[in-house]
């Protein structure tokens, strides 16, 4: 476990904005609802279908959808087709495990 001080705390909407204001202008979707995601191979690109009836195509999915996270469930149904292993299903919903999480950002230099 990294502990890292003084790590700067950031709400997930200013997280995102930052993290997308790195991006090229016209790559980051924000303000979209995820209903599926599908890839073919895990270096190929990412197939994303949007609740709007929109759709993309990325090489990178950051799953920043919360607590209720559409990524994550179709992430762990895509795991148990793929390897057989229907006990990857019960994180498809979310688990308290006890932790809590903050996010923050943490100096490059401070990273192995």
């Amino acid at each position: 476990m990294l502990y890292v001080d003084p790590g700067h705390m950031y709400h997930r909407a200013h997280f995102l904005d930052t993290l997308a204001d790195l991006l090229p202008k016209g790559i980051a979707h924000l303000g979209k609802r995820v209903v599926s995601y599908s890839s073919d191979s895990p270096s190929g690109p990412v197939q994303i279908n949007f609740a709007d009836g929109s759709a993309a195509s990325c090489d990178a999915l950051l799953g920043c959808d919360g607590i209720k996270s559409v990524v994550r469930g179709c992430m762990f149904q895509d795991i148990a087709r793929k390897t057989g292993d229907s006990n990857m299903l019960k994180y498809v919903e979310p688990v308290w495990t006890g932790e809590i999480l903050y996010r923050c950002l943490v100096p490059s230099e401070l990273l192995p």
